[in-house]
């Protein structure tokens, strides 16, 4: 890759991640404010915590560590606590009493409604505003780049000291299996 495109592509890089994360804090805060939980006086990563479940429900330990990127013991950790404050529940499954499934009781679930309605209806408002020909380009996008991450069951790791932007960028890649086996 020609040096040129190498530095247009870092700067890409720089400008989407700055944006993904002004949309995280955005959505975040607006989320924070729909959610409407003042006895629960929660942070965002336990509001993340709390919209993964209300997504998937029920959930187990290790599909939630899955859907957040976290050690099963670290989600195991998060829910503890989420209970504790009556946030979510802990239930034996009804199918295989040996597992374990995480639900948000029903007068939460009201409010986990109202934060996600709060939440879509903040990405349509920048859709309407960026104009329906660029909705459908980042509509596009993002299907496209959902597929890439479907395609790709391996972890990438970038070989120390290799990337975009780094001498020796053009070198091949590591890839470490979920197994930990390197190709």
């Amino acid at each position: 890759m020609p040096q040129t495109d190498t530095a247009q592509t870092l700067e890409q890089a720089r400008l989407l991640h700055a944006t993904i994360r002004k949309l995280q804090r955005r959505v975040g805060s607006r989320m924070m404010s729909a959610a409407n939980l003042p006895d629960l006086d929660l942070t965002m990563a336990q509001l993340n915590v709390m919209m993964v479940v209300y997504a998937h429900q029920p959930v187990t330990v290790k599909l939630l560590s899955e859907e957040l990127g976290v050690s099963p013991a670290s989600a195991s950790a998060m829910v503890d606590r989420l209970v504790e404050m009556g946030a979510l529940r802990r239930e034996q499954c009804k199918v295989d009493r040996r597992q374990v499934e995480i639900t948000i009781p029903a007068e939460v679930a009201t409010s986990m409604a109202a934060c996600e309605e709060h939440m879509l209806g903040f990405i349509a408002e920048m859709l309407h505003r960026v104009g329906p020909e660029l909705a459908q380009q980042w509509c596009a996008v993002y299907e496209r780049v959902s597929q890439i991450l479907e395609e790709e069951p391996d972890v990438l790791r970038l070989a120390e000291g290799k990337g975009v932007g780094n001498e020796g960028a053009n070198e091949p890649v590591e890839r470490v299996h979920r197994d930990g086996v390197e190709s």
